[in-house]
């Protein structure tokens, strides 16, 4: 008699959204892997379609990342406009890419609140305030 094991339905994530979000973090496989101690082969596994992370490797990925979990299971990257970094003349031109990473993360969170908070006032149907 032979027992028939049921397997676990693997979640869908969208390896293409996952490529996009360590993309988008600016960090390489080898960083990626590091984040969530696997290996660059296991990241890149994942983000061919080849292999698919646990539940809780992918919402690692999206803390490492900075990216909502649920991401993930897009059909396709959003189209997110890329900010322009904006220019740090505290900075040497030949700064750190972390430096820079980290400045264009903070870029990037203020841009996505000032969105966030223009939507808002849409969605009330206000005008926003005149800022000087």
């Amino acid at each position: 008699m032979s027992a028939v094991v049921a397997q676990k339905p693997k979640p869908p994530f969208n390896g293409a959204v996952l490529r996009w979000a360590r993309e988008r973090a600016s960090l390489s496989l080898d960083e990626a892997a590091r984040k969530v101690a696997k290996t660059p082969d296991d990241i890149e596994a994942w983000e061919q379609g080849h292999r698919v992370p646990t539940v809780r490797q992918a919402r690692l990925l999206a803390g490492a990342y900075g990216r909502p979990f649920l991401e993930f299971f897009l059909d396709e990257p959003p189209q997110i406009p890329e900010p322009e970094l904006v220019p740090d003349l505290r900075m040497h031109r030949d700064a750190a890419s972390s430096e820079r990473r980290e400045l264009l993360s903070i870029q990037t969170w203020a841009e996505e609140q000032r969105l966030n908070a223009l939507d808002l006032y849409d969605t009330l149907g206000e005008s926003p305030p005149d800022i000087p």
